[in-house]
């Protein structure tokens, strides 16, 4: 199989059987995609000068944010 990450993951798993399907652990394997997208298309800001720090010249990359993943005992986290 080949990696097309987390949602791809969460469906096989559902076709399998060994997942039964649950919107919250949908909503969860969503916000992975989106994860996963991000961090494979990610390229890190070239560094910048002094003079472009200290002035803030030119467009500043944001970071890449995480997903913070939580819930009840048994809820497939």
């Amino acid at each position: 199989m080949t990696n097309k990450g987390p949602l791809a993951r969460y469906h096989a798993l559902l076709d399998s059987g060994a997942l039964r399907e649950d919107p919250e652990q949908a909503r969860v394997a969503e916000a992975l995609q989106q994860l996963h997208r991000a961090v494979r298309n990610y390229r890190p800001a070239k560094t910048r000068g002094f003079l472009h720090r200290v002035l803030n010249l030119g467009p500043k990359r944001t970071p890449l944010r995480g997903v913070y993943i939580h819930g009840a005992v048994g809820r497939g986290k």
